[in-house]
């Protein structure tokens, strides 16, 4: 970001570079990489849904009053 001042006031100019535009192949277009970048997006989240349901479906652990029992300890 650059920010400099002229008569009127501040000037703010920015610029964005885009990793997505940055990592295109030679050869390789726009429209067919967002697909797969699109897809694996898509994949990730399902992975991720699936992760957070079978932590829904884990196995309560066991309060503290059963620690005890669970180390023994009289």
């Amino acid at each position: 970001m650059l920010v400099s001042q002229k008569e009127e006031g501040y000037v703010i100019i920015y610029s964005l570079v885009a990793i997505t535009i940055n990592n295109l192949e030679p050869g390789d277009n726009w429209t067919s990489r967002h697909k797969v970048i699109a897809a694996e997006f898509n994949m990730g989240l399902k992975g991720e849904k699936t992760a957070v349901d079978a932590y829904k479906k884990a196995t309560v652990p066991p309060v503290l009053q059963d620690l005890e029992k669970l180390l023994h300890i009289k």
